[in-house]
């Protein structure tokens, strides 16, 4: 196999990779710390303690929400790394304090 050929196939490979990979608007716990590599436990705290962006949505298991995050967050942490705590971020128009105390929007509970 001349490298020529290697080449052609190395880009037909990575073309059906390219394909396969999907990007999604929200990633549960579990596929955001398999991206970042990092354990569960770890980037629940970040994100109860505010270090990473997240939301709580319905988890399908009763009163218990589960924490998930979005594509752009995922981005900006591989960019810039965790937040400091106590930051206040703008969504959807509204202010969020990413202060622990401050959970009503995260909840869903907001005017």
């Amino acid at each position: 196999m001349t490298l020529d050929e290697r080449l052609a196939r190395i880009e037909c490979l990575l073309a059906v990779l390219l394909e396969r990979q999907t990007v999604k608007d929200f990633y549960e716990i579990e596929e955001f710390a398999k991206l970042v590599g990092k354990s569960c436990f770890t980037c629940r705290e970040w994100c109860r303690n505010g270090r990473i962006l997240a939301l709580k949505k319905q988890s399908g298991r009763g009163a218990h929400f589960a924490w998930v995050i979005s594509h752009d967050e995922l981005l900006r942490y591989q960019r810039e790394g965790l937040r400091r705590t106590g930051m206040t971020v703008k969504i959807d128009q509204r202010v969020v304090s990413t202060a622990r105390e401050d959970t009503s929007v995260i909840h869903g509970q907001a005017q």
